[in-house]
């Protein structure tokens, strides 16, 4: 994938048929100017959350800490990252995203907004430096062609190599 992003300047055609048969129902309801080219499942998502902390003895202080709020499913199309839990639904333009940064289990994304909270996803390894990666190649294609019907698929892509 990471290599026909690069060398090609190729999006593959995400197979809905085979990720419903593989894990179920996509549950974005995408944009007609963008694709969805992969999708993660059990991606936990955290936020920055800050706590008042009360003390018996002692004044009262704030706590910050990531949290987890949700667990669901990661997409990455052309112009978003998409996610899907139980309770958060959300898309994130990826031009509204003002940093990344990557861990050994996930990233995180700053929004570009005065009121922004750190924000991560965990994936798991190799899916995190995979995800960082995917993201970077996307962000630097200059002339970006949406995949139709007839583009080759991830797996038609492997096989001719």
């Amino acid at each position: 994938m990471l290599k026909s992003l690069s060398d090609d300047g190729a999006l593959p055609r995400f197979d809905r048929s085979v990720q419903t048969a593989q894990s179920g129902r996509i549950p974005f309801n995408l944009m007609r100017s963008e694709a969805l080219i992969w999708s993660f499942r059990d991606v936990s998502y955290l936020r920055l959350v800050t706590r008042l902390e009360e003390k018996l003895f002692r004044s009262n202080q704030y706590v910050t800490s990531m949290e987890e709020m949700d667990t669901g499913i990661l997409g990455i199309t052309t112009k978003h990252i998409y996610f899907a839990g139980f309770t958060n639904v959300f898309r994130v333009s990826l031009e509204d995203i003002m940093a990344f940064k990557q861990y050994s289990n996930g990233f995180g994304i700053m929004r570009d907004a005065d009121d922004a909270k750190p924000e991560a996803f965990t994936l798991g390894d190799p899916d995190s430096w995979f995800s960082i990666q995917f993201i970077d190649r996307i962000l630097e294609m200059e002339d970006m062609v949406l995949p139709n019907r007839d583009s080759p698929t991830l797996d038609d892509i492997i096989e001719k190599e």
